[in-house]
Order: C-alpha cells, then sequence, then structure tokens
C-alpha cells in the first residue's frame, strides 16, 4: 500500500483483518507498529512518520516459516515469528483506516488513520523481497 499520512499519533492503522477467534488478526499502523497473529512487531524507532509524504508500506506472512516482515519503501525494517500453528481464520472483516476493538466493530476514532491510501492489496502468498521492492520502485 501507498500511504500519505495527515495525522500524527502513536497508533494510527490503516488496515485491519478481524475475526471472530481474534478482533485483532492483523494490524499495521503507519508509525511502524505492525501486529499480526497475536505478535506485535514494534519497529516505531526506525519509522519517522512525515505528514504529507507518501511512503510504500508491506507487511507479509507465511504460514510455513511462521515469518511476519514489515518493509518501508521497499526496505526490510524488521520480522517477528508468530505463533506455531496459528492461521489466519477465514470469517473475518477488512477495515481501511482503523482497527477492530470488538468483532466487527467497536471502531476508536483515536486510532483512526488521518490521510490517504492507494494501490491497497492483499496477495493469497508471501512476497518476496524483490516483488516488494519492486512494486516500492514502481510507485
Amino acid at each position: 500500500v501507498w500511504l500519505e499520512g495527515a495525522t500524527k499519533g502513536n497508533y494510527r492503522y490503516w488496515f485491519a483483518y478481524g475475526t471472530s477467534s481474534y478482533n485483532s488478526e492483523i494490524r499495521p499502523a503507519d508509525s511502524g507498529y505492525f501486529y499480526t497473529l497475536s505478535t506485535g512487531l514494534d519497529l516505531k524507532s526506525k519509522v519517522t512518520v512525515q505528514l504529507g509524504t507518501w511512503r510504500h508500506v508491506c507487511c507479509t506472512w507465511s504460514f510455513t516459516s511462521r515469518i511476519a516482515r514489515l518493509y518501508y519503501d521497499g526496505v526490510l525494517l524488521g520480522s517477528t515469528t508468530t505463533p506455531s500453528g496459528r492461521k489466519i481464520d477465514l470469517d473475518g472483516y477488512v477495515v481501511l483506516g482503523n482497527e477492530f476493538d470488538s468483532y466487527g466493530g467497536g471502531f476508536s476514532d483515536g486510532k483512526a488513520f488521518g490521510g490517504h491510501l492507494y494501490k491497497v492489496n492483499v496477495f493469497d502468498k508471501e512476497l518476496d523481497p524483490s516483488e516488494v521492492k519492486e512494486m516500492a520502485d514502481e510507485g
């Protein structure tokens, strides 16, 4: 996804996927925080949110390796290992610009992403680093 922030905050979620079992299966924030499958990856120290500046952000995950990765502008910022055996449930909802506080809703204004999103993609496979870099370079 390409995102341009218009407001600052610690946790401005631009995407969320929640299910009946886990209301926050996947939720990346523009500040460099990425939460997936009950595992948080805090990279806020590596991300500078510049209002009005477009950034390419990509989150990947593999069930086989259990590794979740976060890329900014085609560069890997960090990764984390998710719990063994956890799969992404299929009975979920997707929301753009906020995150779920309960199954299918419960939105908080304080966690809303204020800005613009462009080219939001969801793939059924883990992208490799060259694919992420290519998307970031092509704009």
